[in-house]
């Protein structure tokens, strides 16, 4: 009876489990969305990973660059480009696009380095099982 319900089990999250063909092919989504959002920002760090089950991009971007009309302006544009769903949550935006989350920080936050402080929006965009479900049931 164990075996039957961990051989069942294991079925359930293989079949779940996005491939990394499929988790590459969202990563180059994702990141031609955040580089045609951000084309006249300054991205001051970033990092993207996609990997068996999961595709991750993470962006930390000049507010200066990219302030709250650029960010409404190019939110905008890319909802209406890509179809984005919108909700609100308490510190972020939050998106969905093809099985995508995307969280965009609503105020600007401050990174400190080298003797000085910038003001900083903070984006990131992930696939995975969990975003396929959120996607779905939202």
């Amino acid at each position: 009876m164990l075996l039957m319900l961990w051989i069942t089990l294991t079925i359930w999250i293989i079949t779940r489990t996005p491939s990394r063909t499929v988790a590459e092919g969202k990563l180059e989504a994702m990141v031609s969305d955040l580089d045609f959002m951000f084309k006249n920002g300054t991205i001051l760090s970033k990092h993207e990973n996609a990997k068996t089950g999961a595709a991750l991009a993470l962006y930390n971007v000049d507010a200066s660059t990219w302030g709250e009309k650029r960010r409404s302006c190019s939110r905008t544009i890319l909802q209406l480009k890509a179809g984005l769903l919108s909700k609100k949550i308490l510190k972020y935006m939050l998106m969905c696009k093809n099985e995508m989350k995307a969280l965009i920080s609503r105020k600007a936050g401050k990174v400190s380095g080298k003797g000085s402080e910038k003001d900083i929006y903070s984006v990131s965009m992930e696939f995975n099982a969990g975003t396929k479900d959120f996607a779905a049931n939202p």
